[in-house]
């Protein structure tokens, strides 16, 4: 059992890559944008944010982790330690082998709206930041 944490800033193909890894395995994606979805249509509310990280996390917990899923993927920009290290913890905890996937590359307009300043804040600490050195780290 094995547990993907995407990282990378929005625009760079987490979710395109989640959705294709999913499709060909028993994977199960977790994200916070999911909490943005209503009668099935995607609206972007940056003031949900707050409320979106700890619904993904308490769902990443009680259904992808006491699940029985072979692998579970999370799929935010995860792009600091503290945005990953409850995750990272939370996985090796529940017995899982737990794995950063790094998102590097070209940014695209994203589905978010996100401005492209924010974009630039969530690359400088995706590109400056520091995971522990224990953790398994590999690059998309």
């Amino acid at each position: 059992m094995k547990v993907l944490i995407l990282s990378g800033p929005s625009g760079c193909g987490k979710s395109t890559w989640a959705k294709a890894r999913a499709s060909r395995s028993d994977a199960r994606i977790f994200s916070a944008d999911d909490y943005m979805i209503s009668d099935g249509i995607y609206r972007f509310e940056p003031a949900l944010l707050f409320e979106a990280h700890p619904w993904c996390f308490k769902n990443f917990m009680d259904i992808g982790l006491r699940g029985s899923h072979a692998l579970v993927i999370v799929d935010n920009t995860n792009t600091s330690a503290v945005e990953i290290s409850p995750y990272y913890l939370a996985a090796q905890a529940y017995g899982y082998e737990a794995e950063i996937v790094r998102f590097e590359g070209e940014i695209h307009p994203n589905v978010h709206g996100t401005p492209d300043y924010k974009v630039q804040e969530q690359n400088k600490r995706f590109l400056t930041r520091d995971v522990m050195p224990w953790w398994t780290v590999t690059t998309a």
